[in-house]
């Protein structure tokens, strides 16, 4: 779990921006008559027309009788005459906007102060203080190694648990291990049966063997007559603890696992703790979710007394929306007649226990520690003697205030379901807190993935990492032919992973990606490398600057905003300055594309004031030097925070 966060800033400069303007605003239309709606701002295409644009006036014709201009025009005679704070000039424009036109050198050397005074703090807030928040992702079947899709889940869970730090939470990222689905079921025949038909060549990692396994599993039981009474009869197997293919599942899925891992921790992904599917059962939670689902609402969780479903347990819906009423069973079947659990009954339980409704089932042990340094934690049960096991001491997972899954949109309607039933059960609080952060495939040019097929050979995440690296490399190497290898294959490493991640997580989840190669990897714009490119420019000119023997303003100096105001300044600073309230508003929309996209605006906005506002050149006097470095200083802050905290991103030191 996430600790040392820094603390939140109480105000920053755009947010007292936003609220003098409302309180102006709320003031000047009181006076005239007009309750106050809500005030809300955009920003106007071009700057001429102002820095923030106010439509409140369009929406209050009816009431007051007048033109919305005409309005406007009150409002402003009122501002006017009072004075708005942060605010040098108010205009009236179009059919009745208020175009509000900041006080730049006060606003930039506001900015300034608190982006260098809160140095790596810097967006931070407070929105989620004394919250606890559950992050569920990644989350791949433990039997090959996981695919551009599942790798996507994982960038925008880790981007996730990443911004609900920055906004204040207390952030837990699990990772949920189905080791009991039918896909391990097939694994264990393959690996049983098949596999001395499988070479293992030096190198290969477990998850890329296993695959393999599974696939000479998968076409086997196709191919036999009775094919899927074997699966059954090994899925019925191993959730018996008793039963050698128990612990087969375990010892394999425990390999592939640290396979998968490799690479998730390639990317800058890190767990918490590891939540395996047979816990769920062994342990008694299931059935401890089971009878306090029936207690607290028989009317709803039942035992089926007569029909094709007699003996059943389920949750019935009908209750809760026209769509569940509709089917021909409105129920959902949690525990099948001969004692099997369903994976909505599972996912419920777990769904109870994340939010503490189900606790004090597990006990936590090490399973690996991660190249961050930080623990990977596991369940574990007394699976022998069939108990509540011991919770180790000083560890307390689960009892979340906010609970977000991330999976993959076919998993939709299920993630209804899961959330539905908290309703169903009266859990009004964790319907509302419960989210499904729902995202669509990812694939390369004529390229279908099938883990069964093996079409996944040569096209999983490790590969596409490998590919954008090596293309990285090729680029390094041509625009720095005299670099030492070594380095070039390093920043190549750091190059292709953030070109991956980036790429991953800057389109919106519900479009399906297909990964276009010279786009993921486009120095000039668009892409993570434009961005890392764009960082590491800001770092040469302040490098530069060291080697030409220009004393380097400390980063907590006073701002002359006189001395570095241009057009191309003010549009950075107004950028740099909108972090703290973009991860207000992300935390709550979870709109993750919105984080890369921010990046490059940054990259954009910091590029143009660069090419028209020169620093080093001779002929710049020393205050403008100064300022402009300062600026520079100032971006430098917000791109390390929206690569590094925002979304796990090294920056090279050059390219």
């Amino acid at each position: 779990m996430s600790t040392g966060t820094p603390t939140p800033a109480l105000h920053d400069p755009m947010t007292s921006v936003h609220e003098a303007i409302e309180e102006a605003v709320g003031s000047a239309l009181e006076a005239i008559g007009a309750e106050t709606p809500e005030i809300t701002f955009e920003i106007p295409p071009d700057p001429k027309f102002g820095d923030l644009a106010c439509p409140v006036c369009m929406g209050l014709a009816r009431a007051l009788k007048k033109n919305p201009r005409q309005i406007a025009a009150d409002v402003k005679a009122r501002l006017d005459a009072t004075g708005v704070d942060w605010v040098a000039r108010v205009e009236v424009a179009g059919g009745g906007y208020l175009n509000f036109t900041l006080d730049w050198p006060r606003f930039m050397a506001a900015v300034h102060d608190h982006v260098s005074r809160e140095g790596d703090g810097y967006g931070f807030v407070g929105v989620g203080k004394g919250k606890k928040v559950v992050v569920e992702h990644t989350s791949a079947n433990p039997n090959k190694p996981i695919h551009l899709g599942t790798a996507r889940c994982a960038v925008l869970g880790d981007v996730t648990g990443r911004l609900l730090k920055m906004a204040g939470y207390d952030v837990e990222v699990e990772n949920y291990v189905d080791d009991l689905g039918r896909q391990i079921a097939v694994l264990l025949h393959g690996y049983e049966h098949h596999k001395a038909e499988v070479e293992r060549n030096p190198g290969d990692k477990a998850d890329y063997y296993f695959g393999l396994v599974y696939m000479k599993g998968s076409e086997d039981v196709e191919d036999k007559p009775g094919g899927e009474e074997i699966v059954r009869d090994i899925l019925h197997k191993m959730e018996d603890p008793s039963t050698p293919e128990n612990k087969l599942a375990k010892e394999v899925v425990d390999q592939a696992l640290k396979g998968q891992l490799e690479t998730t921790w390639r990317m800058n992904i890190f767990y918490d703790v590891l939540i395996w599917e047979r816990h769920i059962i062994t342990s008694g939670l299931f059935a401890q979710a089971i009878e306090t689902m029936m207690a607290r609402s028989p009317e709803t969780c039942y035992k089926v007394d007569a029909g094709d479903d007699k003996d059943c347990i389920v949750l019935d819906m009908s209750a809760f929306g026209e769509k569940y009423a509709q089917d021909k069973k409105p129920y959902k079947i949690l525990v099948r007649s001969n004692g099997v659990s369903t994976y909505t009954g599972k996912d419920i339980a777990f769904q109870l226990w994340k939010f503490g409704e189900a606790a004090g089932y597990f006990s936590y042990e090490r399973f690996i520690m991660q190249p961050n340094g930080k623990l990977l934690y596991s369940t574990v049960v007394d699976e022998g003697k069939g108990k509540k096991a011991k919770k180790a001491p000083k560890l307390s997972f689960g009892n979340a205030d906010r609970v977000i899954n991330v999976i993959g949109n076919e998993q939709k309607f299920p993630q209804e379901v899961v959330k539905s039933a908290m309703k169903v059960l009266g859990f009004d609080d964790h319907y509302e807190n419960s989210q499904h952060l729902s995202f669509k495939e990812v694939g390369l040019p004529d390229q279908k993935f099938s883990g069964r097929k093996g079409t996944w050979v040569g096209f999983h995440a490790d590969a596409a990492i490998d590919k954008a690296t090596e293309k990285a490399l090729a680029i390094i190497k041509e625009q720095n032919p005299t670099m030492p290898p070594s380095e070039q294959e390093a920043i190549a490493a750091t190059i292709g992973v953030g070109a991956i991640k980036f790429y991953l997580a800057k389109f919106d989840m519900e479009k399906e990606i297909t990964i276009i190669w010279d786009d993921l990897l486009n120095f000039e714009g668009d892409a993570c490398p434009y961005v890392q490119y764009s960082c590491v420019r800001a770092q040469s000119i302040l490098n530069k600057a060291k080697e030409a023997g220009v004393a380097l303003p400390d980063a907590s100096s006073a701002l002359l905003a006189r001395d570095v105001d241009s057009p191309e300044a003010r549009a950075l600073y107004f950028s740099l300055a909108h972090l703290p309230r973009k991860v207000v508003a992300w935390a709550a929309s979870l709109e993750i594309n919105q984080i890369p996209l921010y990046a490059l605006e940054v990259a954009d906005k910091f590029n143009k004031f660069y090419h028209e506002c020169p620093i080093l050149r001779s002929d710049v006097p020393e205050p403008v030097q100064r300022a402009r470095i300062l600026l520079v200083q100032d971006t430098i802050t917000v791109f390390k925070q929206i690569l590094r905290q925002l979304m796990g991103i090294d920056i090279p030191l050059r390219m």
